[in-house]
């Protein structure tokens, strides 16, 4: 099975360079970056523009930063709790 990534951060710098740091380590086949807590949620629950399950589908891993412009991680964090589908995805927090 790939590796599917869902990077949320809103800093489009950052986010080249962990796309970079994957790709460095062959992780960054299958990455989706985005920008804000209220695009990731749209992502993980499969609403336009992320509504084509195959080609977006759901991450077995989420980088995400702490500070983002909607909200911080933990707001994230805490609403995955509650998405019982969505509970078992591993999550990585950074900020820089």
């Amino acid at each position: 099975m790939d590796d599917i990534i869902l990077l949320v951060e809103d800093n489009l710098d950052h986010a080249v360079l962990v796309q970079a740091l994957l790709d460095y380590h062959g992780l960054g086949k299958h990455v989706t970056v985005t920008q804000s807590l209220g695009e990731a949620k749209s992502y993980l629950l499969g609403m336009w523009p992320y509504h084509e399950a195959r080609r977006y589908p759901h991450p077995n891993l989420i980088i995400l930063d702490h500070w983002l412009n909607d909200g911080t991680g933990l707001d994230l964090l805490e609403w995955l709790a509650e998405q019982r589908e969505l509970r078992g995805i591993p999550v990585i927090v950074f900020t820089g």
